[in-house]
């Protein structure tokens, strides 16, 4: 039983190597601006070239707050089909909590993001959806409070 998983896995890492080396080897693209809701509220998108920073909030819980992400693109826009294009990186996260008393708590991890995007007026304006399972390595090793973060929203291509 355990062999078809492995092999299965396998699979699943030569393919994606295999998409992120046809990236590689195609001109970085343009740094692009956004804004995106979900978990984390609220981000703000910074994408230069394959990197992608997220800075957001999440003042809506008991647990107050701010959020950071950095994530490499080793597939990036791919197309999929018609208007359609899928990016994966892989990448981490950095949480610092707000509690009541003014004291701050920290939790870091790593994250897979998962999107899908749409572009339009010539890959001036894309809107997204994506999805970033993570693991927390800060303060311990472990899935988090929120094991999925995800985001839907628009970023806008700079020139």
């Amino acid at each position: 039983m355990k062999l078809p998983r492995i092999l299965l896995i396998a699979g699943i890492l030569l393919l994606s190597a295999q998409m992120g080396w046809s990236q590689w080897r195609q001109p970085a693209p343009r740094p692009r601006v956004g804004f995106g809701v979900g978990t984390p509220n609220t981000v703000l998108i910074l994408r230069p070239g394959r990197l992608d920073f997220k800075l957001g909030y999440d003042f809506t819980g008991s647990d107050d707050y701010l959020f950071l992400s950095g994530d490499y693109r080793f597939i990036n826009a791919r197309h999929l089909s018609h208007f359609i294009h899928f990016s994966m990186g892989i990448g981490a996260y950095g949480k610092v909590f707000i509690d009541q008393d003014d004291s701050m708590d920290l939790e870091s991890g790593f994250r897979l993001p998962l999107a899908l995007s749409v572009f339009l007026i010539d890959n001036f304006l894309e809107f997204f959806v994506e999805v970033s399972p993570g693991l927390d390595f800060y303060p311990k090793l472990s899935f988090s409070d929120q094991p999925i973060q995800a985001w839907v929203g628009f970023t806008l291509e700079l020139d």
